[in-house]
Protein backbone atom coordinates (compact mmCIF):
# COMPACT_ATOMS: atom_id res chain seq x y z
CA UNK A 1 0.00 0.00 0.00
CA UNK A 2 1.70 3.30 -1.16
CA UNK A 3 1.85 6.31 1.06
CA UNK A 4 -1.27 8.23 -0.77
CA UNK A 5 -3.14 5.08 -0.20
CA UNK A 6 -2.88 4.88 3.36
CA UNK A 7 -3.55 8.99 3.74
CA UNK A 8 -6.62 8.22 1.94
CA UNK A 9 -7.74 5.65 4.00
CA UNK A 10 -7.13 7.83 7.32
CA UNK A 11 -8.78 10.66 6.35
CA UNK A 12 -11.62 8.61 5.19
CA UNK A 13 -14.99 7.68 6.56
CA UNK A 14 -15.39 8.45 9.97
CA UNK A 15 -11.29 9.18 10.81
CA UNK A 16 -11.54 12.39 8.85
CA UNK A 17 -13.43 13.84 12.13
CA UNK A 18 -11.30 12.54 14.49
CA UNK A 19 -8.05 13.53 12.78
CA UNK A 20 -9.18 17.48 12.07
CA UNK A 21 -10.57 17.41 15.91
CA UNK A 22 -6.80 16.31 17.05
CA UNK A 23 -5.30 18.79 14.50
CA UNK A 24 -7.36 21.91 15.69
CA UNK A 25 -6.88 21.14 20.05
CA UNK A 26 -3.06 20.13 18.89
CA UNK A 27 -2.39 24.01 16.91
CA UNK A 28 -4.99 25.61 19.73
CA UNK A 29 -2.95 23.99 22.62
CA UNK A 30 0.58 25.54 21.06
CA UNK A 31 -0.68 28.71 20.35
CA UNK A 32 -1.93 28.37 24.53
CA UNK A 33 1.31 27.20 25.54
CA UNK A 34 2.31 31.03 24.91
CA UNK A 35 0.66 31.72 28.15
CA UNK A 36 2.68 30.00 30.54
CA UNK A 37 5.57 31.09 32.01
CA UNK A 38 8.64 28.50 32.38
CA UNK A 39 11.20 30.46 34.37
CA UNK A 40 11.18 29.82 37.68
CA UNK A 41 9.79 32.45 40.21
CA UNK A 42 7.74 33.53 37.45
CA UNK A 43 4.20 32.90 39.05
CA UNK A 44 2.94 30.63 41.70
CA UNK A 45 3.19 26.75 40.12
CA UNK A 46 1.56 23.16 41.39
CA UNK A 47 3.68 23.91 44.27
CA UNK A 48 3.92 26.88 45.91
CA UNK A 49 7.47 29.10 45.63
CA UNK A 50 8.95 31.93 47.56
CA UNK A 51 8.39 34.55 45.53
CA UNK A 52 11.84 37.42 45.47
CA UNK A 53 12.22 41.16 45.01
CA UNK A 54 13.04 41.95 42.01
CA UNK A 55 15.03 44.96 41.25
CA UNK A 56 12.65 47.26 38.70
CA UNK A 57 14.26 46.58 35.73
CA UNK A 58 13.73 43.21 35.74
CA UNK A 59 10.15 43.57 36.02
CA UNK A 60 9.33 45.83 33.47
CA UNK A 61 11.54 42.70 30.76
CA UNK A 62 9.34 40.11 32.98
CA UNK A 63 6.31 42.46 31.87
CA UNK A 64 7.41 42.75 28.21
CA UNK A 65 8.18 39.46 28.07
CA UNK A 66 3.95 38.19 28.76
CA UNK A 67 3.06 41.31 26.89
CA UNK A 68 4.85 39.88 23.61
CA UNK A 69 3.75 36.39 24.87
CA UNK A 70 0.02 37.94 24.35
CA UNK A 71 0.60 39.54 21.04
CA UNK A 72 2.18 36.32 19.79
CA UNK A 73 -0.85 34.31 21.06
CA UNK A 74 -3.44 36.22 19.87
CA UNK A 75 -2.02 37.14 16.12
CA UNK A 76 -2.25 32.90 16.17
CA UNK A 77 -5.10 32.51 16.96
CA UNK A 78 -6.27 34.81 14.74
CA UNK A 79 -4.38 33.06 11.66
CA UNK A 80 -6.04 29.85 12.96
CA UNK A 81 -9.14 30.57 12.72
CA UNK A 82 -9.19 32.34 9.31
CA UNK A 83 -7.85 29.62 8.06
CA UNK A 84 -10.25 27.23 9.19
CA UNK A 85 -13.02 29.34 8.61
CA UNK A 86 -11.12 29.83 4.78
CA UNK A 87 -10.59 26.41 4.05
CA UNK A 88 -13.60 25.06 5.96
CA UNK A 89 -16.46 26.82 8.11
CA UNK A 90 -17.07 29.24 4.91
CA UNK A 91 -18.07 26.37 2.61
CA UNK A 92 -21.19 25.51 5.15
CA UNK A 93 -21.89 29.11 6.32
CA UNK A 94 -22.60 30.21 2.53
CA UNK A 95 -24.32 26.70 2.12
CA UNK A 96 -21.65 25.58 -0.80
CA UNK A 97 -21.16 21.82 0.94
CA UNK A 98 -23.91 19.94 2.01
CA UNK A 99 -24.01 18.75 5.31
CA UNK A 100 -24.26 14.89 6.02
CA UNK A 101 -27.68 14.14 7.84
CA UNK A 102 -25.72 11.66 10.33
CA UNK A 103 -22.75 14.33 10.97
CA UNK A 104 -25.82 16.42 12.25
CA UNK A 105 -26.45 14.13 14.77
CA UNK A 106 -24.40 14.82 18.08
CA UNK A 107 -21.32 13.03 19.24
CA UNK A 108 -21.22 13.92 23.04
CA UNK A 109 -17.60 11.97 23.10
CA UNK A 110 -16.27 14.77 20.80
CA UNK A 111 -17.60 17.73 22.44
CA UNK A 112 -16.97 15.67 26.31
CA UNK A 113 -13.01 15.70 24.94
CA UNK A 114 -12.91 19.34 24.26
CA UNK A 115 -13.95 20.21 27.30
CA UNK A 116 -12.12 18.06 28.99
CA UNK A 117 -8.81 19.64 26.84
CA UNK A 118 -10.05 23.12 27.66
CA UNK A 119 -10.60 22.61 31.51
CA UNK A 120 -7.09 21.15 31.37
CA UNK A 121 -5.29 23.64 29.76
CA UNK A 122 -7.52 26.58 31.91
CA UNK A 123 -6.68 25.24 34.90
CA UNK A 124 -2.82 24.50 34.41
CA UNK A 125 -2.77 28.26 33.45
CA UNK A 126 -4.68 29.31 36.07
CA UNK A 127 -1.98 27.97 38.44
CA UNK A 128 0.70 29.97 36.85
CA UNK A 129 -0.85 33.23 37.28
CA UNK A 130 -1.84 34.55 40.39
CA UNK A 131 -3.68 36.89 38.71
CA UNK A 132 -5.61 40.14 40.27
CA UNK A 133 -4.86 39.79 43.61
CA UNK A 134 -7.04 42.43 45.20
CA UNK A 135 -9.94 41.15 43.41
CA UNK A 136 -9.22 37.57 44.17
CA UNK A 137 -8.64 38.69 47.90
CA UNK A 138 -12.58 40.52 47.81
CA UNK A 139 -13.95 37.06 46.49
CA UNK A 140 -12.00 35.01 49.11
CA UNK A 141 -13.27 37.28 52.00
CA UNK A 142 -16.49 37.49 50.91
CA UNK A 143 -16.93 33.65 50.68
CA UNK A 144 -15.23 33.14 53.70
CA UNK A 145 -17.64 35.71 55.84
CA UNK A 146 -21.03 33.77 53.67
CA UNK A 147 -19.78 30.16 55.09
CA UNK A 148 -18.01 31.39 58.51
CA UNK A 149 -21.70 33.92 59.17
CA UNK A 150 -24.21 31.82 56.63
CA UNK A 151 -25.67 33.03 53.59
CA UNK A 152 -28.29 34.21 55.22
CA UNK A 153 -26.73 36.47 57.46
CA UNK A 154 -23.93 37.45 54.72
CA UNK A 155 -25.38 41.04 53.79
CA UNK A 156 -25.93 41.50 57.78
CA UNK A 157 -22.00 41.24 59.00
CA UNK A 158 -20.99 42.31 55.35
CA UNK A 159 -20.12 46.04 54.82
CA UNK A 160 -22.22 45.93 51.08
CA UNK A 161 -19.56 45.83 48.65
CA UNK A 162 -19.86 42.30 47.89
CA UNK A 163 -21.64 40.69 44.39
CA UNK A 164 -25.35 40.14 44.38
CA UNK A 165 -26.76 36.96 46.22
CA UNK A 166 -26.53 34.45 43.41
CA UNK A 167 -22.58 35.10 43.01
CA UNK A 168 -22.27 35.03 47.00
CA UNK A 169 -24.00 31.82 47.23
CA UNK A 170 -21.46 30.20 44.77
CA UNK A 171 -19.12 31.77 46.54
CA UNK A 172 -20.22 30.36 49.76
CA UNK A 173 -20.39 26.87 47.97
CA UNK A 174 -16.42 27.13 46.96
CA UNK A 175 -15.59 28.80 50.57
CA UNK A 176 -17.23 25.40 51.93
CA UNK A 177 -15.00 23.17 50.05
CA UNK A 178 -11.84 25.52 50.95
CA UNK A 179 -12.85 25.09 54.17
CA UNK A 180 -13.54 20.99 53.91
CA UNK A 181 -10.81 20.25 52.03
CA UNK A 182 -8.31 23.41 53.83
CA UNK A 183 -7.39 24.48 49.84
CA UNK A 184 -4.92 26.80 49.82
CA UNK A 185 -6.11 29.20 47.11
CA UNK A 186 -3.12 31.27 47.21
CA UNK A 187 -0.26 28.22 44.86
CA UNK A 188 -0.75 25.59 42.60
CA UNK A 189 -4.03 24.23 42.60
CA UNK A 190 -5.84 26.47 45.11
CA UNK A 191 -5.39 29.34 42.39
CA UNK A 192 -7.11 27.58 39.58
CA UNK A 193 -9.94 26.34 42.22
CA UNK A 194 -10.30 30.23 42.83
CA UNK A 195 -11.06 30.73 39.56
CA UNK A 196 -13.19 27.52 39.02
CA UNK A 197 -16.51 29.69 38.71
CA UNK A 198 -16.10 31.63 35.93
CA UNK A 199 -14.10 29.04 34.22
CA UNK A 200 -17.28 26.38 34.53
CA UNK A 201 -19.17 29.34 33.20
CA UNK A 202 -16.99 29.35 29.99
CA UNK A 203 -17.44 25.21 29.26
CA UNK A 204 -21.30 25.94 29.68
CA UNK A 205 -21.29 28.54 27.16
CA UNK A 206 -18.95 26.36 25.33
CA UNK A 207 -21.21 23.34 25.07
CA UNK A 208 -24.27 26.08 24.83
CA UNK A 209 -22.22 27.13 21.21
CA UNK A 210 -21.57 23.37 19.83
CA UNK A 211 -25.19 22.25 20.94
CA UNK A 212 -26.79 25.93 19.08
CA UNK A 213 -23.83 24.89 16.17
CA UNK A 214 -25.35 21.40 15.64
CA UNK A 215 -28.39 22.52 14.68
CA UNK A 216 -27.08 23.54 11.62
CA UNK A 217 -23.74 22.49 10.73
CA UNK A 218 -21.47 19.28 11.13
CA UNK A 219 -19.88 17.50 13.85
CA UNK A 220 -16.40 19.25 12.90
CA UNK A 221 -18.07 22.49 12.13
CA UNK A 222 -19.49 22.72 15.42
CA UNK A 223 -16.54 21.51 17.61
CA UNK A 224 -14.47 24.30 15.87
CA UNK A 225 -17.05 26.84 16.61
CA UNK A 226 -17.14 25.83 20.10
CA UNK A 227 -13.51 25.90 20.32
CA UNK A 228 -13.54 29.26 19.21
CA UNK A 229 -14.87 30.62 22.43
CA UNK A 230 -12.98 27.96 24.60
CA UNK A 231 -9.52 28.41 23.34
CA UNK A 232 -10.14 32.39 22.68
CA UNK A 233 -7.12 34.05 24.17
CA UNK A 234 -9.22 37.00 25.49
CA UNK A 235 -11.23 34.26 27.42
CA UNK A 236 -8.76 32.43 28.86
CA UNK A 237 -7.15 35.88 29.96
CA UNK A 238 -10.25 36.72 31.49
CA UNK A 239 -10.65 34.26 33.89
CA UNK A 240 -7.72 31.76 33.55
CA UNK A 241 -4.56 33.86 34.18
CA UNK A 242 -7.05 37.28 35.92
CA UNK A 243 -9.57 35.63 37.78
CA UNK A 244 -12.40 37.96 36.52
CA UNK A 245 -15.87 36.75 36.59
CA UNK A 246 -17.47 38.27 33.42
CA UNK A 247 -17.85 34.61 31.52
CA UNK A 248 -20.44 33.94 34.46
CA UNK A 249 -22.91 36.34 33.32
CA UNK A 250 -22.21 36.62 29.60
CA UNK A 251 -23.23 32.59 29.82
CA UNK A 252 -26.69 34.40 31.17
CA UNK A 253 -26.69 37.24 28.24
CA UNK A 254 -26.30 34.35 25.18
CA UNK A 255 -29.10 32.55 27.12
CA UNK A 256 -31.32 35.38 27.58
CA UNK A 257 -31.03 36.79 23.58
CA UNK A 258 -31.38 32.60 22.28
CA UNK A 259 -34.59 32.23 24.04
CA UNK A 260 -35.90 35.78 22.92
CA UNK A 261 -35.01 34.92 19.76
CA UNK A 262 -36.82 31.62 20.18
CA UNK A 263 -39.58 33.67 21.57
CA UNK A 264 -39.88 31.73 25.06
CA UNK A 265 -39.46 35.03 27.17
CA UNK A 266 -40.86 33.74 30.08
CA UNK A 267 -37.91 31.68 30.61
CA UNK A 268 -35.78 34.97 29.44
CA UNK A 269 -37.20 36.80 31.98
CA UNK A 270 -36.14 34.37 35.10
CA UNK A 271 -32.58 33.54 33.30
CA UNK A 272 -32.27 38.42 33.42
CA UNK A 273 -33.47 37.95 36.62
CA UNK A 274 -30.38 35.47 38.02
CA UNK A 275 -28.07 37.06 35.59
CA UNK A 276 -28.64 40.33 37.74
CA UNK A 277 -28.37 38.69 40.53
CA UNK A 278 -24.65 37.50 39.93
CA UNK A 279 -24.00 40.80 38.42
CA UNK A 280 -25.78 43.87 38.37
CA UNK A 281 -24.00 44.86 35.12
CA UNK A 282 -26.79 42.22 33.21
CA UNK A 283 -28.65 45.40 33.88
CA UNK A 284 -27.11 46.94 30.30
CA UNK A 285 -28.90 44.19 28.55
CA UNK A 286 -32.39 45.23 29.40
CA UNK A 287 -33.19 46.60 26.48
CA UNK A 288 -33.10 43.20 24.18
CA UNK A 289 -35.87 42.36 26.38
CA UNK A 290 -37.69 45.62 26.40
CA UNK A 291 -37.08 45.13 22.11
CA UNK A 292 -38.31 41.46 22.51
CA UNK A 293 -41.07 42.38 24.85
CA UNK A 294 -42.47 45.45 22.20
CA UNK A 295 -42.10 43.81 19.31
CA UNK A 296 -43.73 39.97 19.96
CA UNK A 297 -45.78 40.88 22.61
CA UNK A 298 -47.30 44.52 21.09
CA UNK A 299 -46.31 44.86 17.27
CA UNK A 300 -46.56 40.81 16.63
CA UNK A 301 -49.93 38.92 16.81
CA UNK A 302 -51.37 41.11 19.70
CA UNK A 303 -53.86 39.94 22.41
CA UNK A 304 -54.56 40.47 26.00
CA UNK A 305 -54.02 36.91 26.57
CA UNK A 306 -50.41 36.85 25.77
CA UNK A 307 -49.73 40.35 27.19
CA UNK A 308 -51.42 39.33 30.56
CA UNK A 309 -49.35 35.75 30.50
CA UNK A 310 -46.10 37.74 29.99
CA UNK A 311 -46.89 40.44 32.46
CA UNK A 312 -47.22 37.65 35.07
CA UNK A 313 -44.08 36.02 34.29
CA UNK A 314 -42.01 39.33 34.15
CA UNK A 315 -43.43 39.71 37.66
CA UNK A 316 -42.61 36.83 38.81
CA UNK A 317 -39.16 36.11 37.66
CA UNK A 318 -38.54 39.68 39.76
CA UNK A 319 -40.66 38.42 43.05
CA UNK A 320 -38.42 34.99 42.80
Amino acid sequence: MSVYEIITCITSGNYLLYVKMFLIIGALITFAIFFLDFKKGGGAGFSARVRQVRPKKTRKAKKLQKDIQMVITTIGFVVVMLGLYYYWLNYEVRGERAVILDSVKKNWLNIAMLLGAALLIKAYIATQHTGYESDLNCFRAWGNEAFEHGFFNYYKVDSGDGYPPAYVFLLWIQSAFIHWFKIDTTAGFGLFFIKSIPILFELGAGFFIYYLAKRRFSEITSLILAATYLFNPAVITNSSIWGQVDSVFTLLVVLVCYYCMTEKRILAYFLFCLGVLLKFQMIMYAPILIFTIIEQVFMKDFSVKKMVRDLIGGVSAILV
